[in-house]
């Protein structure tokens, strides 16, 4: 029997930011299913994954950028 498993942990030192912890956690979540989906077994890939998920999360957003250029 072969066990696997990955562990996500997603924390917030300021309370008014535990809605984008809680949103990093489900992204990284979301990776790692897609990965398992595809039959995707390398730890160091799934890391990549979780990464590139909490990195997109982390971005401004094209339309806060767009608002807060054309406020300048």
């Amino acid at each position: 029997m072969i066990v696997s498993a990955v562990g996500i942990c997603v924390g917030a030192i300021d309370p008014a930011n535990n809605g984008l912890a809680d949103r990093i956690a489900e992204a990284m979540r979301q990776a790692v299913i897609k990965a398992q989906a595809e039959g995707v077994t390398d730890p160091e890939v799934i890391r990549s994954r979780m990464m590139e998920a909490k990195d997109k999360c982390l971005a401004p957003s094209p339309e806060l950028s767009t608002a807060t250029a054309a406020s300048a």
